[in-house]
């Protein structure tokens, strides 16, 4: 598969453009116009390894809560396999 490389173009706006196609990972109701750290920076979470895809509002409203304390408080299923 032929790379999807713009010349000039960052590690983190390739990874937003990929993703925006997709649901919001949390709601999964709008599309995912951001990226949002699984565990916060804040929190001492890395750029690598934990982004995901999610709408401005609930990447806003997570802040720098955990993901499964946002899914809780929210409303959100919570299912751990």
């Amino acid at each position: 598969m032929p790379s999807t490389r713009f010349p000039d173009e960052s590690h983190m706006t390739r990874w937003s453009r990929i993703v925006s196609s997709d649901p919001c990972t949390y709601c999964l109701e709008r599309r995912s116009d951001t990226v949002d750290h699984i565990r916060a920076r804040s929190q001492g979470g890395r750029n690598q390894d934990n982004r995901i895809g999610a709408c401005a509002r609930c990447n806003s409203h997570k802040a720098s809560h955990s993901m499964l304390a946002f899914l809780r408080t929210h409303g959100y299923p919570v299912r751990l396999y």
